[in-house]
């Protein structure tokens, strides 16, 4: 959130999800759901600005 907010109002909304592989807490299963929504958002941004993604 911290990388996209200079560039858009960000709001964390949380639903329902299926049910992750069972061998992951739940700690680890909304830490990593959430690192992957805001790495996936974060690129989006990045590059319909026409910045460079990878560093």
């Amino acid at each position: 959130m911290r990388r996209i907010g200079p560039y858009a109002k960000v709001q964390m909304i949380e639903v329902p999800d299926d049910k992750a592989p069972e061998n992951m807490c739940p700690a680890e299963e909304q830490q990593l759901m959430r690192l992957v929504l805001m790495e996936q958002v974060n690129r989006m941004v990045r590059i319909n600005r026409g910045e460079p993604y990878h560093k």
